[in-house]
């Protein structure tokens, strides 16, 4: 089980000028900070709600909703992700701190796509964290964009189950 915390932010999501995604929007508001397992933590804009699965025993998956009710975006967390698409060249940077792989691409109907994958830790559980997205519009991908931008170590420590 997760735990969250309230947090205000009146400016851009943090981290989210640092990666490579264009954050086109600013969001006013309360912001949810979201603990997901091994001691990490996302911040979501007020009416994103996200649920969680676990399929199988060694990965979790998170699918968050927009306040219209559409699932936008999945996060998968574990150690085996999949291949990002390559539709588009990938960029390396850094999230606070953590290596990360991104990919972006628009398709012939100008709806966007993308993928962030994060590597949390060298070794244990979970070894990586990876958004996927598409196909959204414009102000969903960008909400997608500056959530997974977000991603950042727990500073309370690890959640617990």
């Amino acid at each position: 089980m997760s735990y969250v915390a309230r947090v205000t932010n009146s400016s851009r999501l943090t981290g989210c000028v640092a990666v490579m995604f264009a954050c086109s929007m600013a969001y006013s508001g309360t912001m949810t900070e979201r603990r997901i397992e091994g001691g990490f933590a996302i911040t979501l804009p007020e009416g994103v709600t996200v649920s969680e699965e676990s399929p199988v025993e060694d990965f979790i998956l998170y699918k968050f909703t927009n306040s219209s009710g559409k699932t936008f975006m999945i996060a998968y967390l574990g150690n085996q992700p999949k291949a990002l698409p390559r539709e588009s060249k990938a960029s390396k940077s850094t999230i606070s701190g953590l290596p990360a792989e991104t990919v972006r691409w628009s398709d012939p109907n100008n709806a966007r796509h993308g993928g962030l994958r994060v590597r949390l830790q060298p070794e244990g559980w979970p070894s990586f964290i990876q958004f996927t997205y598409g196909p959204l519009g414009d102000a969903d991908a960008t909400l997608a964009e500056q959530i997974s931008a977000s991603v950042h170590r727990y500073e309370g420590g690890a959640a617990q189950k």
